[in-house]
């Protein structure tokens, strides 16, 4: 819990009195519960559509919070549409089967069945053979692979 209150009166920046330290401590807990909890979302929803869609400068583009789903081994991405619109593009996809999942480790086996690069305003699609392919999957997965 220290290394919260660390983090609070450092991002604050102020003096802040031990109530107001521990009363922002208390906040981040409840949010951290209501964004990773299993019960109702609409609280979560609620607070991540405001961070969104605020009309303040403090609007966040992204929001990042863990997967329930894979017990917070990995995470979900909440993007606003214009960030993806003006500061994202797609280059290639790709359509795989997961062939195992073990939840207790997060590990996963994929086959990639095919693979599209984006060109002229479309994908084009082959099967997962080829020499754009490999390239491509070297550059996207090689951090990811054993």
């Amino acid at each position: 819990k220290d290394d919260e209150r660390n983090k609070v009166k450092k991002i604050f920046g102020r003096n802040l009195s031990e109530s107001q330290v521990n009363g922002i401590v208390s906040y981040w807990e409840y949010l951290h519960e209501m964004f990773t909890s299993k019960h109702n979302y609409s609280l979560s929803a609620t607070l991540a559509h405001k961070a969104l869609y605020s009309q303040n400068v403090a609007r966040a583009d992204i929001l990042m919070y863990p997967s329930l789903q894979s017990k917070s081994l990995a995470g979900n991405f909440a993007i606003h549409p214009n960030f993806v619109d003006n500061h994202m593009k797609i280059e290639r996809a790709y359509i795989v089967e997961l062939l195992n999942y073990e939840g207790s480790t997060g590990r996963f086996d994929l086959s990639v069945k095919q693979f599209g690069r984006f060109e002229n305003n479309r994908f084009i699609w082959s099967l997962a053979n080829n020499k754009h392919y490999d390239k491509a999957y070297d550059e996207d997965f090689k951090y990811m692979v054993q």
